[in-house]
Protein backbone atom coordinates (compact mmCIF):
# COMPACT_ATOMS: atom_id res chain seq x y z
CA UNK A 1 0.00 0.00 0.00
CA UNK A 2 1.28 3.42 -0.94
CA UNK A 3 2.22 5.45 2.13
CA UNK A 4 1.51 8.92 0.76
CA UNK A 5 1.39 11.69 3.36
CA UNK A 6 -1.97 13.38 3.18
CA UNK A 7 -3.42 16.29 5.08
CA UNK A 8 -6.84 15.14 6.23
CA UNK A 9 -7.51 17.59 9.06
CA UNK A 10 -10.19 20.25 8.85
CA UNK A 11 -9.09 23.90 8.83
CA UNK A 12 -11.84 25.90 10.56
CA UNK A 13 -13.21 25.58 14.08
CA UNK A 14 -16.27 27.16 15.68
CA UNK A 15 -14.66 29.26 18.45
CA UNK A 16 -11.45 31.28 18.71
CA UNK A 17 -10.15 28.96 21.45
CA UNK A 18 -10.81 25.86 19.35
CA UNK A 19 -9.26 27.54 16.31
CA UNK A 20 -6.11 28.32 18.29
CA UNK A 21 -5.93 24.70 19.49
CA UNK A 22 -6.38 23.43 15.92
CA UNK A 23 -3.70 25.76 14.60
CA UNK A 24 -1.26 24.63 17.30
CA UNK A 25 -2.02 20.91 16.85
CA UNK A 26 -2.97 20.53 13.18
CA UNK A 27 0.17 18.60 12.24
CA UNK A 28 -0.31 16.08 15.08
CA UNK A 29 -4.03 15.68 14.31
CA UNK A 30 -3.30 15.16 10.62
CA UNK A 31 -0.74 12.50 11.57
CA UNK A 32 -3.42 10.71 13.60
CA UNK A 33 -5.73 10.77 10.56
CA UNK A 34 -2.90 9.37 8.45
CA UNK A 35 -2.29 6.53 10.93
CA UNK A 36 -5.99 5.66 11.00
CA UNK A 37 -6.21 5.84 7.19
CA UNK A 38 -3.21 3.51 6.81
CA UNK A 39 -4.65 1.00 9.28
CA UNK A 40 -8.07 1.02 7.61
CA UNK A 41 -6.48 0.61 4.17
CA UNK A 42 -4.86 -2.63 5.37
CA UNK A 43 -8.23 -4.05 6.43
CA UNK A 44 -8.30 -3.09 10.10
CA UNK A 45 -11.70 -2.45 11.68
CA UNK A 46 -12.08 -0.20 14.71
CA UNK A 47 -14.49 1.61 16.96
CA UNK A 48 -13.74 5.16 18.03
CA UNK A 49 -12.72 3.78 21.43
CA UNK A 50 -10.24 1.40 19.78
CA UNK A 51 -8.90 4.23 17.60
CA UNK A 52 -8.41 6.33 20.73
CA UNK A 53 -6.51 3.51 22.43
CA UNK A 54 -4.45 2.46 19.40
CA UNK A 55 -3.35 5.95 18.45
CA UNK A 56 -3.32 7.59 21.89
CA UNK A 57 -5.89 10.21 21.00
CA UNK A 58 -8.93 11.62 22.75
CA UNK A 59 -11.46 12.08 19.94
CA UNK A 60 -11.41 9.39 17.29
CA UNK A 61 -14.89 10.52 16.23
CA UNK A 62 -13.43 13.80 14.96
CA UNK A 63 -10.64 12.03 13.09
CA UNK A 64 -13.16 9.74 11.34
CA UNK A 65 -15.14 12.85 10.41
CA UNK A 66 -11.97 14.52 9.11
CA UNK A 67 -11.33 11.49 6.89
CA UNK A 68 -14.90 11.51 5.59
CA UNK A 69 -14.84 15.28 5.03
CA UNK A 70 -11.64 14.87 3.00
CA UNK A 71 -13.53 12.47 0.72
CA UNK A 72 -12.15 9.20 2.03
CA UNK A 73 -14.66 6.39 1.54
CA UNK A 74 -15.37 4.58 4.81
CA UNK A 75 -17.93 1.98 5.78
CA UNK A 76 -19.50 1.40 9.15
CA UNK A 77 -21.70 -1.08 10.94
CA UNK A 78 -23.10 -1.29 14.42
CA UNK A 79 -21.89 -4.24 16.47
CA UNK A 80 -23.32 -4.70 19.98
CA UNK A 81 -24.29 -1.03 20.09
CA UNK A 82 -20.91 0.30 18.89
CA UNK A 83 -20.14 1.79 15.50
CA UNK A 84 -17.32 -0.12 13.81
CA UNK A 85 -15.44 1.69 11.04
CA UNK A 86 -13.71 -0.12 8.18
CA UNK A 87 -13.02 0.10 4.47
CA UNK A 88 -14.84 -2.29 2.19
CA UNK A 89 -13.05 -3.65 -0.85
CA UNK A 90 -14.68 -0.97 -3.01
CA UNK A 91 -13.71 1.73 -0.45
CA UNK A 92 -10.08 0.60 -0.63
CA UNK A 93 -10.09 0.62 -4.43
CA UNK A 94 -11.60 4.13 -4.49
CA UNK A 95 -9.16 5.44 -1.87
CA UNK A 96 -6.14 3.95 -3.68
CA UNK A 97 -7.17 5.78 -6.84
CA UNK A 98 -7.94 9.09 -5.18
CA UNK A 99 -5.50 9.45 -2.29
Amino acid sequence: IMQTRLNFTHTIEDTPQNQAFLRANRHRLSNLCQLMYNALMTGDRMTTYQANQLFNQTDGRRRFKDLKDAGVHLSQEVVRGHKVWYMSESDIIYNKKNF
